[in-house]
């Protein structure tokens, strides 16, 4: 590869990494304008710990439209022990919310691909919506996937607007916006 060429990637990579950590530390500053408990100690360096995990994520998801069992599987795992450890909510409620994080995705592209005979959606995500059921509960998936949802959707108007040659069918990475979602989720709780 050029010099020049990979000097570009470098900066591109860069800025995008900038970008994402601007976006997360203004999510993470929200907490003081809204009255809600800023973590502290061990949880604070929990959610410092998630949110660079979500941003690696979102950068890996971006390049390259993948999202790598080796950080999302550990994610999933470490919210169950997260939330046995802080009592946010049960072990079996971390389970459960895990296992229907992940089913949510699989049918979905499941009925996708009997309607399209192609995949809409990577198991990776799937993997990642885990890791948030078990983090937040049950009761967090769903405000996770309409918050990513509406960034899903603002994602697309936002790059057909600007680059006209997007349609229906243009592959979008939905990590990032999932992973965006979970910090949101985790800060602020069910908005």
């Amino acid at each position: 590869m050029p010099r020049r060429r990979l000097q570009a990637l470098l900066l591109c990579d860069a800025a995008l990494v900038a970008g994402l950590v601007v976006v997360y530390v203004a999510v993470f500053a929200a907490l003081f304008l809204n009255d809600r408990p800023v973590p502290s100690g061990p949880v604070l360096m929990l959610s410092l710990w998630l949110g660079a995990t979500l941003i690696a994520l979102s950068v890996i998801d971006i390049r390259s439209g993948i999202l790598p069992d080796i950080l999302t599987l550990p994610l999933a795992g470490s919210g169950v022990i997260v939330t046995m450890w802080i009592g946010s909510s049960s072990v079996i409620n971390s389970i459960i919310g895990g296992v229907i994080g992940f089913c949510l995705i699989f049918f979905v592209n499941i009925i996708y691909k009997t309607v399209k005979k192609r995949d809409g959606i990577g198991m990776g995500d799937g993997k990642l919506l885990s890791a948030a059921g078990t983090w937040l509960g049950v009761f967090g998936i769903a405000p996770v996937l309409l918050w990513a949802c509406a960034m899903g959707v603002t994602t697309f108007v936002w790059l057909w607007w600007r680059h006209r040659q997007i349609h229906r069918q243009s592959p979008i990475a939905f990590g990032p916006q999932l992973a965006l979602a979970f910090w949101i989720v985790w800060l602020h709780g069910p908005v």
